[in-house]
């Protein structure tokens, strides 16, 4: 945690608050396919079971 802390000070100091919030969107993106995807998965198995 202190490294990814450290890194994030760092981007934001080098390179701005911008390129910060869109680093943090590939994380949020990822979360919300997968999200998606379970709740595909769990309805496809309710519906077969």
């Amino acid at each position: 945690m202190a490294l990814t802390s450290f890194a994030s000070g760092a981007l934001v100091t080098t390179q701005g608050w911008q390129w910060l919030n869109v680093g943090s969107l590939v994380p949020v993106a990822l979360t919300g396919v997968a999200l998606v995807w379970l709740a595909w998965l769990r309805r496809q198995a309710h519906n077969a079971g």
